[in-house]
């Protein structure tokens, strides 16, 4: 991938309190963003909500900076959004992020309103927290308010979820009945590092070494090669990309 390398995302991990698998979780999800955009004309750009637990969505703050886009972040919780603005402080006064996003706060996800549509809409790790009501409504408004959405979620087939993050889940089934007027472009599994999910952080060098990074690297390229069926089993994410026609209001 052009610009962005596993042992970067890895020091943007650590800035969010995070290492090594968000670092690898990071480096599919934008694998797989870069090829989506490369033949989109992509501008404005809307994160609908911060991850619950792991890291802050830098990945993609990092993608629209080097892609040039105009990035707006919106969230519910205080405390998670009083964090990740600590974060984007951080890195401003270490010349390592050279715009700051557009930060809206709310007091209910799904009480954000725009006058535009965006031409991206991304998410992970949002929607496995919401109420069935709330996943609908949130659904209802992508479709208004975005021409392609890309929804990354924890994959509940992987049993590892419940048992070591601590996290919800959809299947991939399920994720797709939320999606009945959408055109899929692209849906699957990703992030499969040789470690388990909710891996715990463990105090690291600010740089890992470079043979090891390069069998990281390997080993993405070999998870896509695997079977759907023992994807389904060991994947961490499971992701559906969008495409909406325009809406009148």
């Amino acid at each position: 991938m052009k610009k962005i390398n596993i042992n970067t995302l890895y020091s943007l991990a650590l800035t969010e309190g995070e290492g090594l698998g968000t670092a690898y979780e990071y480096f599919v999800k934008l694998k797989l963003l870069n090829r989506f955009v490369k033949d989109k004309k992509i501008k404005n750009v809307l994160i609908y909500g911060l991850p619950e637990k792991y890291g802050f969505s830098m990945d993609f703050i990092l993608f629209g900076q080097i892609n040039n886009f105009n990035i707006t972040i919106v969230d519910d919780r205080k405390e998670r959004t009083k964090s990740f603005e600590k974060i984007i402080n951080n890195l401003i006064k270490k010349d390592l992020l050279l715009k700051r996003p557009r930060i809206i706060k709310l007091k209910r996800l799904n009480n954000f309103k725009s006058n535009k549509r965006f031409d991206l809409l991304v998410c992970s790790e949002v929607m496995q927290r919401l109420s069935n009501k709330e996943k609908v409504n949130y659904i209802k408004l992508i479709q208004k308010i975005s021409k392609y959405a890309a929804l990354f979620v924890p994959n509940k087939d992987n049993k590892m979820h419940s048992s070591l993050s601590k996290l919800d889940g959809l299947s991939l089934d399920k994720l797709k009945e939320y999606l009945n007027k959408a055109n899929i472009l692209d849906i699957g599994y990703i992030d499969m590092p040789p470690f388990p999910p909710g891996l715990k952080r463990n105090k690291r060098k600010e740089q890992i070494n470079s043979l090891f990074f390069l069998l990281l690297i390997a080993w993405t390229r070999l998870e896509i090669l695997l079977p759907k069926i023992i994807k389904k089993r060991i994947a961490h994410i499971c992701y559906i990309i969008i495409e909406y026609e325009n809406e009148k209001d």
